[in-house]
């Protein structure tokens, strides 16, 4: 397969993953090389309290295709995933966690299932979400039924890693939850572009902040879904 295809803007999102996140980063950008004409990998550290920050600095500081960006403020992983989208220059942006639950080899999967199919979205859809309790599994299952009811469009897997064509992430977008994904997608695909999608490895999500902060983002999540309903019927009437 010609490397010189396709041009990616890796972007990463990191908070406290000191353990795993250089050996994923590197095993990404190895990836990276054999695949793509250009790239480059972009990093947004939310204002880590363990070492993250600074292991960062130390293996990527002034790197050629690097570009390290530390907030200022804990911005969340919602709205720290979300400028990222906005700031990567290349031709597909590739959203991919590196603090240990993903398998960097899946980066190339996207990427080839992208190439083979002239895909403008590729999903990395989850075949198993090993360690997910019951609850997360069934808001997870809620984040794919709502979009099938309310646009008749399958999202696949809005929450996963996957490869978007950057030209249709540059609009106005109504959600600032986490549904900004699935406006992504559900955008995308109302005006006709290929959404396709590869089987991922997924092992254990972060604890993260339990069903508190799981079922508010539902509830933010669902609000914005509704504001993109009456957005759609307000643009067909």
């Amino acid at each position: 397969m010609d490397k010189k295809e396709i041009s990616v803007s890796l972007i990463i999102p990191t908070y406290n993953d000191q353990q795993a996140i250089i050996g994923q980063v590197l095993a990404c950008e190895k990836i990276l090389q054999k695949l793509s004409k250009k790239y480059e990998i972009i990093l947004a550290d939310d204002k880590s309290t363990d070492n993250t920050w600074q292991l960062l600095q130390e293996n990527f500081k002034n790197k050629k295709n690097y570009h390290l960006i530390r907030n200022q403020n804990n911005l969340g992983i919602t709205k720290n995933m979300l400028n990222l989208y906005f700031i990567g220059k290349l031709d597909f942006i590739l959203l991919y966690s590196a603090d240990g639950d993903w398998n960097p080899d899946d980066v190339g999967n996207l990427i080839r299932t992208q190439i083979k199919q002239n895909a403008d979205i590729v999903i990395g859809r989850r075949k198993k979400k090993i360690g997910y309790t019951y609850y997360r599994n069934f808001i997870s299952m809620m984040h794919r039924l709502l979009p099938l009811l309310f646009f008749r469009i399958d999202t696949i897997d809005p929450g996963g890693i996957k490869l978007v064509r950057r030209k249709l992430i540059h609009v106005p977008l109504v959600s600032t939850s986490q549904f900004f994904e699935a406006e992504i997608i559900i955008r995308a695909k109302k005006k006709g572009h290929k959404i396709s999608f590869y089987p991922v490895s997924y092992k254990k999500p972060k604890s993260g902040s339990g069903h508190g902060g799981a079922l508010i983002s539902a509830i933010m999540s669902f609000i914005d879904l509704l504001k993109l309903r009456i957005k759609f019927y307000q643009l067909s009437s």
